[in-house]
Parts: C-alpha cells; structure tokens; sequence
C-alpha cells in the first residue's frame, strides 16, 4: 500500500515504446522501488563498500558496478561530491602563469607548469590551480582559471593541438550523427601525446572537482569506453557511419546490396584499414600483402570494424590515466558513459530560465525595460552567441548542471549611455550593464562586447567603440 500510494502523477507523460503498455499503478510500484533501492545504496551501501574492488569476481563493488544503470545519477554525484571533498589537498594550490599572446598553446604552458606535479596538488574543490594572464588587468583569480579552461577547450577542439579531429561524419555531412564531435587523433601516439592525453585526462578530474564544466565534444562511444563500457561495431556508425554501413554490406550473403560482381567493383584491396585521420594500418600480420576475396570478404569486414572501434585505444588510456589520478576508478567506474559527461561537460545548451532563476538585478528600480529588453535579446540569441556571452560574464561556456548551480548571476544597471560597453566581472559572476535607450542598442553593444572584449581588461576598449545608429526612444 505504501509504494502504491506514491504521487506519481504519469498521465501525459511521453514514456518509451517498452513502457506505454505497462499500467500506471505497476509502473508506479516500480518507480518505488527504484527509490527504496537508491536510498539504500545512498545510505548504507555506498559508504561501506570498497569500490577498488570491482574487478573482483562476487564482490559488491563489482556487482555495484554492474548495476550502474538502476542508480540515479544524483545518488553518484553526492557521493563522489562528498568523497572529494574528505580527500581535498590542504597545501596551496600551484600558479600557472599564461600569456595568451604567445604562439604556444595555452594547454602546453600549463603543461609545463602543472603537468608533471603529483596529482594530489590539484585536489581543490574550488579550483585546482591559480591562473594569473600576462599583460592583462585581471582582478582575483575565479575568472581567469575560468577563462584558462575556456581557452583550453577551444584549442583542444582545433589545429593547434595534434589531439584531436572531427568525427569523419563531419566530413560526411548530410544526417550522419555526431557531426560536431571530435575524437583523439589515432596517429597520436608519441610518448609527448600521450602525455598530453593524460593531462587532458587530469582536466576532466578536474572539472568533476570544481563543477567548472569543459566545453568538449565527443561521440557517446567515447565516453563509453572511458568508464569500461562495452561498445559494439554498431557503435562505429556514430562516427563514420559512411564506413560503418560500408563494412556491414561486406557480411551480406551475396543477396542483398552487395552482389559478388558488385563486390569486385569494390573490393578493399588488401587486409589494411584507413583510420579516422587518414593512417592506414595492417589488420593482421602481412596484411598488405594478403587479398580481400569473395571467401574472406566477412573476416575483412570484421577485422576492419574491430580496428575502427579500437583505433584510439592507446589514447584514450592516457586520458583514463589522468581521470584516475583526480578522481578513483571505483568512483568512475559507477558512472555510465552519458553520467560521465554530464559530470565533465555540464549542460550543453543554455536554459535562458534556468539562468534567469540564479539572477538577481539591482539599480534597475524605473528601469524594468531594460532588464526586459535585455532578457528579450538574450532570448533570440543563437546558442553560439549565448555561449560566448556566458563566457564573458563569468569565464565559462557553459551551465553547470541544475543540482550544482550555486552561484547567482548578478546584473547591476548603471546609468544611461549609449556609448558605453557593458563590463563584466568573472570573478563574482557580474554584468555591470548601462540602461541603453533601446533594445537595439542594447543589443549592438553585448554582441560587440561578447566577440570582441576577450582581455580580462577589455573594458578599457570602449571609448574606441562608435556611436550606435539607432536613435533613443
């Protein structure tokens, strides 16, 4: 009686095609007893168990581990949170001096600097490290380890560093998935790379300690194999599906698409393999030198996709390296794929009412069309522009996630002038913004300021900024 009694409303609810025949009071029952199952986990399981266990065959660790999937992702987050927290560094925390001017990447400078330091010296809950930006009139230090992070991602996610590529889907194009995503280069696999992967992997520690998110994109194949999830040759259509739907065809019966005749037009070759970035690779032992036939085309074919699967496999060992030296594998290895990502990246899109739930205004009193404007073009901002404009505000590009988002926005109107950019303070989440004469003014000005005023001092550019066209109303 007492599960049955639950409030759980579920008329209305757009539930998957496995639940829509199972009857609300059954659904509801299971709904409880998933609950009493994470409350106990939460309460009595979970602070006991040894989760450096969970290769051991019978343990609870690894049957928890197993479970992964029945344990709510906010049960996982509190623990690891608290867990975190009882092991936080007491020492203080290492200086990273950047200059953004000079040709060498931000990530590498901090590499040099933080890299090679036992881990242990990164564990705060705040920030792991003091950013301090040359030639640049930056006050505190909130924003500028932000601003650090942001700089970082966007590099990760570019040339200028030989980590990682796009998904080949991009190069596709058309509705192939995944088309914004990148995955570490194959070919990457020098001793200096595969540290590089490593400290990438102690940056997504990291942003699980401070909740300071990392604007990066991968493939849900990724995230997967760095928590041990099983992937399946399936799983090789998220990033090449091109490649994927190409392979599976070579295991066809001679029936289907791929005809014996066909299959001479388009045999293979030899028993190698392109890579996502271009590096061919034998599949067995002299296999340039053996022919892919009619008899072995379906060995070929799984060779091939067992080597695309697997083909960052040293890389993203590396990166799983680095993760454990911030944070258990036992702790990781509660999470699912899609978990992780969550705790590293955040809220890929940003909720304008979720931030507009953690902002307060001050001097605005009169001035309510102002706040409103500025809400109104935030609005029709694109998700590019809205994450640029959180970056200026507050050093990051994205949301935290709902449950972690602590912190106020906080917009102080000032007084009227067109002229004026709005200034912005990372440190204390701050937009100090003049009470423009109209919406498009309003709007001019922020994009202006959010695309163009990247120094932490940028603010002293305004008096270059021309006058707007757009008369006061």
């Amino acid at each position: 009686d007492m599960l049955l009694s639950s409030n759980w409303d579920l008329v209305g609810v757009s539930l998957p095609p496995t639940l829509s025949s199972i009857p609300q009071p059954l659904l509801r029952f299971r709904l409880a007893i998933l609950q009493i199952f994470n409350l106990l986990v939460a309460s009595e399981i979970l602070p006991v168990v040894d989760l450096k266990l969970t290769k051991l065959n019978g343990s609870l660790s690894q049957t928890l581990s197993s479970k992964r999937n029945l344990i709510c992702m906010d049960v996982k987050a509190v623990f690891i949170d608290k867990t975190l927290q009882m092991n936080a560094s007491v020492q203080d925390k290492p200086i990273v001096i950047v200059d953004r001017r000079s040709l060498k990447p931000v990530f590498e400078q901090l590499m040099a600097q933080a890299g090679r330091l036992p881990p242990s010296k990164l564990w705060h809950v705040d920030m792991a490290f003091l950013v301090q930006f040359l030639g640049e009139g930056a006050e505190g230090y909130n924003g500028p380890y932000r601003e650090c992070i942001s700089t970082i991602c966007g590099e990760l996610e570019s040339s200028r560093l030989p980590l990682l590529i796009p998904c080949p889907n991009k190069v596709v194009g058309g509705t192939t998935p995944n088309q914004d995503c990148y995955i570490p280069r194959p070919s990457s696999t020098g001793p200096n790379e595969l540290a590089m992967f490593e400290v990438l992997g102690r940056l997504m520690g990291v942003a699980i300690w401070t909740h300071v998110p990392l604007d990066l994109h991968f493939p849900p194949m990724v995230w997967r194999r760095l928590v041990n999830q099983p992937v399946d040759a399936s799983e090789l259509a998220q990033v090449d599906t091109y490649a994927y739907r190409a392979l599976r065809e070579l295991q066809e019966d001679g029936t289907g698409k791929m005809s014996k005749d066909m299959f001479l037009d388009r045999v293979p070759g030899s028993f190698e393999v392109v890579l996502s970035d271009g590096k061919v690779v034998e599949l067995c032992e002299g296999g340039k030198d053996m022919s892919v036939t009619w008899e072995n085309r379906r060995e070929y074919s799984r060779l091939a996709t067992l080597a695309r699967v697997n083909e960052s496999t040293e890389q993203l060992r590396a990166i799983q390296h680095g993760m454990e030296g911030m944070v258990p594998k036992g702790l990781l290895q509660m999470l699912d794929g899609a978990e992780l990502e969550k705790l590293v990246t955040g809220t890929p899109d940003i909720n304008i009412s979720l931030l507009k739930e953690h902002t307060v205004c001050k001097g605005e009193d009169g001035k309510e069309v102002v706040i409103e404007a500025f809400w109104d073009v935030l609005s029709e901002f694109s998700q590019q522009d809205l994450a640029a404009f959180l970056r200026f505000v507050w050093g990051r590009s994205r949301l935290p996630r709902p449950s972690e988002f602590t912190e106020t926005f906080k917009i102080h109107l000032s007084s009227r002038g067109d002229h004026r950019l709005p200034k912005a303070d990372t440190c204390f989440f701050t937009l100090n913004l003049p009470a423009y004469s109209n919406k498009e003014v309003l709007r001019e000005r922020v994009v202006y300021a959010i695309h163009h005023c990247m120094d932490m001092d940028a603010d002293m550019l305004e008096a270059s900024i021309p006058a707007s066209p757009h008369p006061a109303v």
